[in-house]
């Protein structure tokens, strides 16, 4: 497992990027903290989308139909590798339009030469719980290898990855292939994953930093105890390791790139998660985005996007062996 160096503590908490947005939590001034929070979140105005080929398409799942989203680089033939891509959102938000499905894919492919199939699946609630949403991307993995076959490009060259809560549907999905013995993606991209049912003890180093957060941009305890009992269901008792990937045997997945997110309370998740991946001899490299909260992948302006994605092109570049 390598890992890239963490950074010192600073009176600076926070990139420069994310400062300014979270100047008006920390100012002392009042204000009106919904429509911060929308504004947080809101993609700027002056963000120009990189351009991709577009092929948008349904997969025929066991629980309905799901939209895949493919990004072909505009400029030449692809390379020959591809990813599948999924976004997160608590596994109650998100699609294939938001800036951490579009955005990340578009950069991904236009970066690293790849096809990028992006994926959603049927979000958490009442009467759409697990497996559905976990079996709605095992069947966009599957159609996404039979599709780039079908185009030419090597379905053993193909990675799979993910943000937050579609971290935890791609390594499940891993552990699913592994477990039926199907092929293996070529790599796993896990970026800020939630993998616990429960909140994984933080470091006092954690601890101290997320501090500094505004509140409503934590990931306490309670909120990852309410996640799980939406995303798995009220009444449920026994959580499957295809559920919580945090809690299996990972022997035997891919390698695997882990990035968190410096100031994110569900770093102690991702941190746990990257022991068990050293502790079953999984090839694993570790990197920290410095000054980021959770989510960051929804910025496709900041250092902190740029960074990720050149790393991630790059692992894959290593994964597919060019």
């Amino acid at each position: 497992m390598t890992t890239d160096t963490e950074p010192a503590d600073s009176a600076a908490p926070f990139d420069p990027y994310f400062d300014t947005l979270f100047r008006p939590f920390t100012s002392g001034r009042p204000v009106d903290p919904a429509a911060e929070v929308e504004r947080f979140w809101a993609v700027p105005e002056r963000y120009r989308p990189p351009a991709t080929d577009i092929h948008d398409d349904q997969v025929a799942g066991p629980h309905g139909r799901i939209p895949v989203r493919v990004h072909t680089p505009g400029d030449g033939a692809p390379t020959g590798a591809a990813v599948m891509w999924v976004h997160g959102g608590s596994f109650v938000s998100g699609n294939l339009d938001v800036p951490e499905a579009d955005a990340v894919a578009r950069a991904l492919c236009v970066t690293s030469g790849c096809v990028v199939v992006s994926a959603t699946y049927h979000l958490a609630g009442p009467g759409t719980r697990f497996p559905v949403p976990h079996h709605d991307v095992l069947a966009a993995w599957r159609w996404a290898r039979r599709h780039l076959e079908e185009r030419g490009l090597d379905p053993q060259r193909t990675a799979l990855g993910g943000a937050s809560a579609g971290a935890n549907l791609a390594a499940g999905v891993a552990l699913h292939m592994r477990d039926t013995g199907e092929p293996q993606p070529a790599g796993l991209v896990l970026v800020y994953p939630t993998m616990h049912a429960h909140a994984q003890p933080p470091s006092a180093e954690l601890t101290h930093k997320t501090a500094r957060l505004p509140p409503e941009f934590r990931c306490l305890p309670s909120a990852v105890d309410e996640m799980t009992r939406n995303y798995l269901g009220p009444e449920t008792t026994e959580v499957p390791d295809h559920a919580m990937p945090g809690q299996a045997d990972l022997h035997g997945l891919p390698p695997t790139l882990l990035i968190t997110a410096e100031y994110d309370d569900l770093r102690s998740s991702a941190e746990a998660f990257a022991t068990s991946l050293s502790e079953a001899a999984v090839p694993t490299h570790i990197r920290m985005e410095e000054g980021s909260p959770h989510g960051y992948l929804a910025h496709p302006l900041s250092p902190a996007f740029d960074r990720s994605v050149r790393a991630i092109a790059g692992f894959l570049r290593s994964v597919r062996g060019g």
